[in-house]
């Protein structure tokens, strides 16, 4: 069985965001009463204020200062939720038990996307986020998204991923 950890957004350096330490959090709450066999985590790099370091790598190094002794994946190139669950599914074994952590107001989005690819044996798990206006405006559209995109209709998901790729390689 394997726990995915999808990003949370932001981070500054190996500083993650509140969303990003909630995930973590309850992917280690549920780690203490399930056996897994090892951690994949989300999420590359958005803003220039990341540093080089990706939101997946700063992840796990604070899972490392938890002292998580099971093996973490990183998956960095990932810019949306679409791009999170197109990568992991790819690195994932087909027949593998999967728990995905996310926040709770993101489980929808989450959950549509990985039915929309095929993957049906995926349990998520939304960690308590606080949710906030423009979080819930965010989702909202982004599940319109996800929708457009696995109808064909993939060009906004697309210039939100080459928004984020102009940002990185600015730098």
């Amino acid at each position: 069985m394997k726990i995915i950890i999808i990003h949370g957004n932001l981070n500054r350096g190996s500083t993650l965001n509140e969303d990003s330490i909630d995930r973590a959090n309850k992917a280690l709450e549920i780690l203490e009463t399930n056996s897994y066999d090892s951690i994949l985590v989300t999420g590359g790099i958005f803003e220039r204020f990341q540093g080089n370091i990706s939101v997946a790598k700063a992840i796990k190094n604070y899972l490392e200062t938890k002292r998580v002794l099971l093996p973490v994946e990183i998956e960095e190139e990932s810019l949306t939720t679409i791009h999170n669950v197109e990568l992991s599914a790819k690195i994932i074994n087909s027949k593998d038990e999967v728990t995905v952590v996310t926040s709770n107001y993101h489980v929808p989005r989450t959950w549509l996307a990985w039915r929309l690819i095929g993957k049906r044996n995926i349990k998520i798990v939304g960690a308590n986020s606080k949710i906030t206006p423009k979080k819930f405006f965010i989702e909202f559209i982004g599940i319109g998204v996800v929708i457009a995109y696995f109808l064909g209709f993939k060009w906004l998901e697309l210039c939100f991923r080459a928004k984020a790729r102009t940002i990185k390689a600015i730098d």
